[in-house]
């Protein structure tokens, strides 16, 4: 399971690296709403394979479960919006200043 999850971190990071990608501020929402569709596939998951994809979130008591995904999808938004204002401060020039608007 930690595979699944950190070798798209660390790719996404490499890339960041050494490339000139700058996030868009207005992409928190794109991000909130897939943590948000997430909430569906992960009760999809559990009805399908029988047991829960994550031991804390085990679907036992349906609005803890909820709570804990609808914070998730919030910090994910979150993240998305301060990664993308720290990288349009790093990486500001003029290019990007006419085609970023948040």
């Amino acid at each position: 399971m930690s595979l699944v999850h950190s070798i798209p971190l660390v790719s996404m990071i490499i890339q960041i690296a050494m490339t000139d990608i700058v996030f868009l501020k207005k992409d928190w929402k794109m991000c909130f709403t897939a943590g948000l569709l997430y909430i569906g596939a992960d009760f999809l998951g559990f009805k399908a394979e029988g047991h829960p994809m994550y031991p804390i979130v085990d679907w036992t008591n349906y609005e803890t479960t909820i709570g804990i995904f609808f914070a998730q999808a919030c910090i994910l938004g979150l993240m998305e919006y301060l990664i993308a204002c720290f990288l349009q401060w790093k990486r500001s020039n003029r290019d990007y200043k006419e085609n970023i608007r948040a």
